[in-house]
């Protein structure tokens, strides 16, 4: 009689089991189906029957979550990566296609240019400010970035092509044997009056070289020639000297890189600082002009 309600039991579990999604509450309570003489052999039956079933529902919840991840991941790859591919893959194929070696031509704005010896590397076009077709490698305008960097740093370039940045002396120094360009050097204070130095032929040495400042050519403008006293000088960093003092690391002393020669006659990357400044020294400054540090200041170079 105990097997015969044994089977029952056991068709009604699984015949409830399935109904309701194999779910361990379908199981019915055996103590109020059977008298007390079969519980316990019933009970042990049915945890037996219950571990497969238990198993087997997870095993289900499992292959559901990896259908729907790997849902998520053909989506992903369809509509953002093989699109994404072939979009940035024409973008650069058509950059490539118009990728010169200066701005000229090019309005204000980001653009990639090539030069022999580096692959294509984007730079800062400044077609506003004066005339068209300027490379801008130098700018500070609100002190964002700290110019107080070694020397590997200012070899490469650093801080933001639409803000403050050095574009780098090796790029520099390419640009400037690759053709004969122009320097031209705006400058501003805080009290909104502005001047400008322009040099005929600006020229950058290799790193061989320290990135000697070669050439300026000729000066024309209304700021006075600050560049002068440093024509043939070694850059110098924070960590390399190789400036003229005899007895001072100038760059090191004034936290910034430059062309320096003992010490300055100018420095455009020297510290931001603000007017109220109790120190001008160390400043961004231009001392034909006068001694007090600049709000704003952009080197630019265009072909000849």
């Amino acid at each position: 009689m105990c097997i015969f309600r044994i089977m029952l039991l056991i068709f009604g579990v699984i015949l409830s089991g399935l109904l309701n999604g194999i779910e361990a509450t379908a199981f019915i309570n055996v103590s109020s189906s059977v008298d007390s003489r079969c519980r316990n052999y019933i009970d042990d039956i049915v945890r037996h029957l219950q571990q497969p079933l238990i198993s087997l529902q997870a095993e289900i919840i499992q292959m559901q979550q990896l259908k729907e991840s790997f849902k998520h991941f053909l989506d992903s790859l369809t509509i953002s990566n093989i699109e994404k591919a072939n979009i940035q893959f024409t973008t650069e194929t058509e950059m490539s296609q118009n990728i010169t070696n200066s701005c000229l031509g090019k309005s204000t704005g980001i653009y990639k240019i090539k030069v022999p010896g580096l692959n294509p590397f984007p730079v800062s076009c400044d077609s506003t400010l004066i005339t068209s077709g300027w490379t801008v490698i130098q700018r500070r305008i609100d002190g964002s970035v700290s110019f107080n960097r070694k020397w590997e740093v200012y070899r490469s370039g650093f801080g933001n092509l639409n803000g403050d940045f050095f574009l780098g002396l090796e790029k520099i120094h390419l640009l400037t044997i690759s053709q004969k360009h122009e320097l031209y050097i705006y400058l501003k204070d805080f009290n909104g009056e502005d001047r400008y130095a322009r040099y005929s032929h600006f020229l950058v040495g290799p790193n061989e070289d320290n990135f000697k400042l070669i050439s300026l050519g000729d000066y024309s403008g209304n700021g006075g020639d600050s560049m002068a006293a440093h024509l043939h000088m070694e850059f110098s960093t924070p960590d390399a000297d190789h400036d003229n003092h005899k007895s001072l690391h100038c760059a090191e002393w004034i936290t910034a890189g430059w062309w320096y020669n003992s010490c300055t006659q100018s420095d455009l990357n020297g510290l931001y600082k603000l007017p109220e400044s109790e120190s001008q020294t160390f400043g961004i400054n231009w001392f034909t002009w006068h001694a007090k540090t600049l709000k704003f200041v952009q080197m630019m170079i265009r072909p000849v």
